[in-house]
């Protein structure tokens, strides 16, 4: 049997509040390392697909605005 792969990230189901006052909401994508997930495995769910970076990398070329109308 093959190895089970054990997902990168996690989408929080319902939204919960810590006792050190952090809020995760419903629908919240973490980090599957991410402490909030320790002892609240209940709340996530595997996030299926690709996650896409917010910023880019080192030497990463991004697009920057709106593609141009043809003519």
């Amino acid at each position: 049997m093959p190895p089970v792969k054990k997902p990168t990230f996690l989408r929080c189901t319902e939204g919960f509040i810590l006792s050190g006052r952090r809020v995760v909401k419903g629908g919240e994508v973490v980090s599957a390392t991410d402490p909030v997930v320790k002892g609240n495995e209940r709340y996530f769910e595997p996030l299926e697909g690709v996650v896409e970076r917010a910023t880019r990398a080192p030497g990463e070329m991004r697009a920057v605005g709106r593609p141009r109308k043809a003519s």
